[in-house]
């Protein structure tokens, strides 16, 4: 239940936070997508600076390790380089070939568990993730065209992208796990510093043009966004904690399907009928997706506990 209502949580957020991107980059003319991220991460930082002081109990601060430094050191490195990427992409890829192949994070995020963990999950969870991808995949298709760098940096980024939610995972629940809001602190604090530099050499005319001319509705308009950033990360990291990197694959799945399907209502983009097929064979995936992973859930505990009795009726022989 936890799980369920951090992912809904998520998803709902996540849903306003594209809308208003969509808002900021046509509507406001704000194409400046690396500084709106500058703005998610400071926004992210202040938030939970003031948790930090204003209710301890919710932030449970405890002293980082140098090595722990490190790792998340490395985590909003893999950020911003995953930024980077995904603007890189576009530049040599359509915006289809993009879409269809970022469907495919759940195998990127499969395979990475298997190499660093050595995880391995039941044949039918694995069998359920292919309508998920294949059904966002129809919804995403259009015009595929790119070239083999911009696909060397599509692969990369997705890679990234699946490295950062698996170390997310590690921090939050492995060993002596750093609580979402220190987590959240430390790495939006480390993330704003690095991305500062990127958004003044990239988007100048953002700091130059658009900042001091905007009226006072769009610059209300960045702070809701900030604040909208500050709980969809902390619902993000909630999520991953408690449901996985792979599960949050799915739910972005879904999430892009939704998104396409609002679209046509909120902006009257049009969907082909190979996308209404699409986003039915993608739900009813992730249907089958669930219903895998609670029946995985089921079986482990069970197994655990003929363990324990096995090893029991043995010592007692």
């Amino acid at each position: 239940s936890t799980m369920m209502f951090w992912v809904i949580a998520w998803f709902c957020i996540v849903i306003c936070v594209t809308t208003l991107n969509k808002t900021l980059f046509t509507s406001l003319k704000c194409p400046y997508p690396v500084s709106i991220t500058m703005i998610h991460m400071i926004s992210c930082a202040v938030y939970s600076t003031i948790m930090k002081h204003v209710a301890p109990g919710f932030f449970k601060y405890r002293p980082i390790k140098a090595n722990e430094m490190k790792m998340l050191f490395l985590v909003s490195v893999i950020f911003i380089v995953n930024i980077v990427t995904s603007n890189s992409s576009l530049k040599y890829n359509s915006l289809a070939l993009d879409q269809m192949f970022r469907c495919t994070m759940p195998v990127f995020t499969c395979v990475l568990e298997y190499l660093l963990h050595g995880k391995v999950l039941p044949v039918r969870v694995y069998l359920s993730l292919i309508p998920v991808i294949l059904g966002t995949m129809l919804v995403c298709a259009g015009d595929v065209y790119g070239t083999v760098g911009g696909f060397v940096i599509l692969f990369l980024s997705c890679t990234i992208s699946s490295l950062k939610g698996i170390i997310t995972k590690k921090l939050l629940s492995e060993g002596e796990p750093l609580s979402t809001f220190q987590l959240l602190n430390i790495n939006s604090s480390l993330a704003f510093l690095e991305v500062l530099p990127l958004s003044l050499y990239n988007d100048f005319p953002f700091w130059k043009n658009w900042l001091p001319s905007a009226p006072v509705s769009s610059l209300v308009l960045l702070l809701i966004h900030g604040i909208l950033a500050f709980f969809l990360n902390v619902a993000n990291f909630n999520a991953v904690k408690e449901g996985g990197p792979l599960m949050m694959n799915v739910a972005g799945n879904v999430k892009q399907v939704v998104m396409i399907i609002l679209s046509v209502y909120l902006f009257n983009n049009k969907m082909k009928p190979i996308g209404v097929l699409g986003s039915i064979i993608c739900i009813l995936g992730s249907i089958w997706y669930s219903y895998e992973t609670t029946q995985q859930k089921r079986v482990v505990p069970h197994s655990d506990e003929e363990s324990e009795q096995l090893l029991s009726k043995r010592s007692s022989v």
